[in-house]
């Protein structure tokens, strides 16, 4: 058996294949060309996020019914980005932006530095610390991350919101899907935190909670419109909300846990090992002389 190329000046454009001295086919059969691999593919080799990453996140705010219809294929359609390792790759992008907005003098430092102090006045001063502020702030978002995605995944297997015979897959697929806007516009308004002042700590809270929910309300009463009434989708909507509020408040409470639980063990440790270090050793001990005794 022999394999023999026909060459031309671009690249190997046909092959034929011959058994013996006798074609197996007449006709040359077209090699198909390799992809060429432009920005797209630099884009996603560099920053993880590729242009059918920005054309998901486009749709899912103005085309979420046609987003949520291609959640249930199994590829994509090839078309989007899929929605897991999107909202991961936006959690991930907001936590790298996090010197604009938990920086020095933001809200967000000024709300652990206030309950480090707490600790500080109740268990010891070294829970006052900078150390121990900077401390738990890193161990919280460095926990975080996992803690939404594990949190958003055991909630969306609990949601069946999206009709009569959607998978468990397609469950997951559609709550990320759903929540995508919400964590675009976080890098947004997590952008402007840092100009807050912490004597308006209370509105942070309030307006981005406000905003999200109205944008995951929306989102899901115009995803679902080909599929549900507008009755039908407006509570659908409201719940989807509360129960995306309900994941992050509890991915941060989780986070919140661990971190003081690490800092605790952490704060624990030197202690202990203060201690040791300023205990005088069995053979540093001064030694007393033994009076005798006259009988």
């Amino acid at each position: 058996m022999s394999l023999r190329f026909s060459e031309n000046r671009d690249l190997w454009d046909t092959v034929t294949v011959e058994l013996g001295t006798r074609p197996m086919s007449d006709v040359s059969q077209p090699l198909r060309q390799p992809e060429k691999v432009g920005f797209d593919h630099l884009a996603d080799d560099v920053f993880g996020l590729s242009l059918r990453g920005l054309r998901t996140i486009k749709d899912a705010f103005l085309r979420p019914a046609v987003f949520f219809a291609t959640a249930r294929e199994p590829d994509w359609e090839r078309r989007y980005t899929p929605s897991v390792r999107l909202f991961t790759s936006l959690i991930l992008l907001i936590l790298a932006l996090r010197f604009l907005w938990a920086g020095p003098g933001t809200v967000i430092e000024e709300t652990f530095a206030n309950q480090m102090q707490i600790l500080a006045e109740r268990y010891h001063p070294i829970f006052g610390t900078r150390e121990s502020l900077d401390k738990i702030i890193n161990t919280y978002f460095l926990i975080y991350p996992g803690a939404v995605v594990t949190t958003i995944l055991v909630i969306s297997l609990a949601t069946f919101i999206w009709g009569k015979g959607t998978s468990w897959g397609a469950r997951v697929r559609l709550f990320f899907a759903a929540m995508i806007p919400n964590a675009t516009l976080s890098i947004v308004m997590v952008s402007f935190m840092g100009l807050v002042p912490p004597s308006f700590m209370l509105a942070t809270v309030i307006v981005p909670m406000f905003v999200n929910f109205t944008i995951d309300s929306l989102t899901i009463i115009r995803g679902l419109k080909p599929v549900f009434s507008l009755p039908s989708r407006i509570w659908r909507g409201v719940l989807f909300a509360l129960l995306s509020f309900l994941s992050l408040t509890l991915a941060s409470l989780v986070s919140s846990i661990g971190a003081g639980f690490i800092l605790g063990k952490s704060v624990e440790y030197e202690l202990q090992q203060r201690s040791e270090s300023a205990a005088p050793s069995e053979s540093e001990a001064p030694s007393v002389p033994i009076q005798e005794t006259s009988e």
